[in-house]
């Protein structure tokens, strides 16, 4: 009842209700399962679900590689887990300050026409090193599009 004082006046209170209800069900494939059953929106529920991903990851924000902490905080509801943790005392200032430097990711150095041109052909391994060399980039090892271009070469070999 505490915690739902805390949301008094917040426009977001109903979404940190349900928040606060999925956390006592740690079954995370259930919360999708509850809000189609309660005939929430398509929107709701993705908000919802994706909401409560961020918050286990938030959790155990320590554990991620760098690059995983900038993805999180730059996904669209990161801001209502933040949000919720911070109403639940659990959010501690270096997750606010990582949050708050890192809400938009960067553009990407390198495209899959890059790596086309350079005789990378479309599919699985393609993907993964788009994935990849943006990590790197996320990580500070890469600095620049020539840097990742160079480093996808050397993972090539």
């Amino acid at each position: 009842e505490e915690i739902f004082k805390k949301y008094h006046g917040d426009p977001q209170r109903d979404l940190l209700g349900w928040l606060s209800l999925f956390e006592l069900i740690p079954d995370a494939s259930l919360h999708e399962k509850i809000c189609r059953r309660l005939r929430f929106s398509n929107d709701k529920t993705e908000t919802l679900t994706d909401a409560a991903e961020i918050i286990t990851s938030f959790q155990i924000f320590d554990t991620l590689s760098l690059a995983e902490k900038r993805k999180r905080c730059a996904e669209t509801h990161a801001g209502l887990a933040l949000k919720f943790l911070e109403a639940h005392q659990k959010a501690s200032p270096e997750l606010k300050k990582f949050y708050d430097q890192n809400r938009q990711l960067p553009q990407k150095f390198l495209s899959a026409d890059d790596l086309m041109a350079i005789g990378i052909k479309p599919g699985k391994q393609l993907g993964q090193l788009l994935e990849d060399v943006f990590d790197a980039q996320l990580e500070g090892k890469v600095k620049n599009r020539g840097e990742a271009l160079q480093w996808v070469k050397e993972q090539l070999k």
